[in-house]
């Protein structure tokens, strides 16, 4: 009887658990903006889709989360995304920035 009490009242709490795990993994559509588009540049689709593919693992993955390529007004992409997806893109722009303002630096004479 005490097992019976016990299992009706640990099935629900699995079944929230795994609903609360399931959102949380649960990918959404995220406007990537990747600044203006100058003249020049190569394929702004195939430079957001190899972005993608760095971050995703494959390039299957990155096909099949990449939603729209911007390119005529802006540089920048929408794809499926997680949020341990959107953390390593925040990584690398941030990565890309720094390093920018150290050859700024560096270029201009200043420490």
């Amino acid at each position: 009887m005490a097992k019976a009490g016990l299992l009706s009242f640990l099935c629900p709490l699995l079944a929230v658990a795994f609903l609360v795990h399931c959102h949380a993994s649960e990918k959404k559509v995220h406007i990537v903006y990747m600044g203006e588009r100058r003249q020049g540049d190569s394929s702004p689709a195939y430079t957001h889709h190899s972005m993608l593919a760095g971050i995703m693992g494959s390039s299957e993955s990155a096909k099949k989360s990449l939603v729209y390529s911007y390119g005529r007004s802006f540089n920048g992409f929408a794809a499926r995304l997680s949020d341990e997806e959107i953390g390593k893109i925040i990584r690398r722009a941030v990565k890309r920035m720094v390093l920018g303002f150290r050859v700024l630096l560096a270029l201009s004479g200043r420490r």
